[in-house]
């Protein structure tokens, strides 16, 4: 499932204001909470080795996986492969 990025049409006036609140697990950002005109919660989702696991915007969540060496390998339908490139040589592309 791609990202999607929401845009609200409502403008702020003079008198509306927009709010962020940020919440915290140690120095982790688990949360960010949009209020005020434009309204949205974005969530953050941590694994055992405080890589980024799952990213939730507005109810629409995106996992995201990792090989053993710590690199990405998955994130939401997308799937990240990587080549053996040999010094020297042109990437293949």
């Amino acid at each position: 499932m791609p990202l999607r990025v929401f845009v609200s049409p409502v403008r702020p006036s003079a008198t509306q204001t927009q709010g962020l609140a940020l919440s915290y697990d140690g120095p982790l950002l688990t949360q960010q909470r949009y209020t005020g005109a434009a309204t949205a919660d974005v969530d953050f989702g941590y694994d055992e080795r405080l890589r980024m696991s799952s990213l939730t915007v507005a109810g629409e969540r995106i996992a995201y996986g990792y090989d053993r060496d710590g690199l990405m390998t998955s994130a939401g339908a997308e799937t990240l492969t990587r080549g053996v490139h040999s010094p020297g040589r042109p990437c293949p592309s």
